[in-house]
């Protein structure tokens, strides 16, 4: 009997881990698959932002163009809150952002440069 109850245990414990790992790892996904939605929505809104106020100046590529220097490869150059800061400051004949920009957007835009090495 003593025998049985420790097999009932052990099953018990099993199937219990079985449960509880199942449970994380759907949690896993879901959580992931949360944040690449955001991450494609932060991309789309910095794309837009790009495009509305950037390109002119940056190019449609960031090679660069008549008035700004290219940022392709920015991101290994500058820290994301440098990027930021020049946004929003501007620098040299850049000019400021900050008053038409919101911060939410400028945060946006710094982020999806800095991830371009």
């Amino acid at each position: 009997m003593d025998m049985y109850k420790g097999y009932v245990v052990m099953l018990c414990a099993f199937l219990f881990i079985a449960v509880l790992s199942a449970c994380g790892s759907e949690a896993a996904v879901a959580h992931d698959e949360a944040d690449d939605q955001l991450h494609m929505t932060n991309n789309d809104t910095a794309e837009t932002l790009y495009k509305n106020q950037c390109l002119s100046c940056h190019g449609v590529e960031l090679e660069g163009g008549r008035s700004g220097p290219g940022l392709q490869h920015i991101g290994s150059t500058m820290t994301e809150e440098q990027i930021a800061a020049i946004i929003a400051n501007g620098k040299g004949g850049m000019p400021a952002f900050g008053r038409r920009l919101s911060e939410s957007e400028i945060q946006s835009l710094a982020k999806w440069l800095s991830e371009h090495h």
